[in-house]
């Protein structure tokens, strides 16, 4: 996926990705207000709407590293996102698709604000699923994105 250049240097200029994560978890949360009520809004702000952050900046890292991703890493990616989207719809045993998904990020993008946005709501969704709700699949979650990551960085170094 060939993007023009002078397209490049206005779409990852260094402050793009932050202000489109930012926006967009500002859309999210007023659709949240504006569509829920009670416990099941709160839930969604203190718990979905921080995701919004680390996985608009892992969009954003991605695009920008398109042409050198290998085949096989876009695989990866394809494969961590069923995983953490089908925690949503199923129980998917012992894992956490937040976890997964915010572990990956931090592990396989190269940005520097994907990287650190997804530490920080990762330490989040540690201290809800552990403290709050004495909830394990955190650490399979986890598990699995760090493996993830492991395998997409050693695919990088292959090719």
């Amino acid at each position: 996926m060939r993007i023009p250049k002078n397209l490049q240097s206005l779409l990852f200029h260094p402050f793009i990705a932050p202000a489109s994560s930012l926006l967009a978890t500002v859309l999210f949360v007023i659709l949240i207000i504006l569509r829920y009520d009670g416990e099941r809004r709160l839930y969604l702000l203190y718990y979905f709407a921080p995701l919004v952050i680390p996985f608009v900046a892992y969009i954003f890292d991605r695009l920008k590293n398109w042409d050198t991703l290998h085949n096989a890493q876009r695989l990866i990616d394809i494969f961590v996102l069923v995983v953490s989207l089908l925690r949503l719809f199923i129980a998917v045993p012992f894992i956490s698709g937040h976890a997964l998904l915010l572990t990956y990020i931090a592990f396989s993008t190269q940005g520097l604000f994907s990287r650190v946005t997804a530490a920080l709501v990762l330490i989040e969704v540690f201290y809800i699923k552990i403290f709050i709700w004495d909830d394990i699949t955190f650490f399979g979650g986890a598990l699995i994105g760090i493996l993830a990551a492991i395998i997409f960085g050693r695919v990088r170094k292959i090719s």
